[in-house]
């Protein structure tokens, strides 16, 4: 079982030239649907998933880490 900080979100994701960097979490419908709904949201873009487990578990994700300080 994941800890209660853990954030487990599509909505942070990455939008970079041609691609959008999605999380996946190992549950098979719901990395599906949300990869089918971020091509239908940049048609032209993409999608790639890759599991972030190791941000989630320190309170963060795809989008805040690639930002910096």
């Amino acid at each position: 079982m994941r800890d209660l900080d853990f954030v487990a979100s599509y909505v942070n994701h990455y939008i970079c030239n041609g691609a959008i960097v999605l999380a996946e979490f190992g549950d098979k419908d719901s990395d599906q649907r949300a990869a089918a709904y971020m091509h239908a949201s940049y048609p032209n873009s993409e999608v790639i998933q890759i599991n972030f487990d190791a941000l989630g578990e320190l309170g963060g994700s795809i989008h805040g880490a690639t930002q910096g300080n």
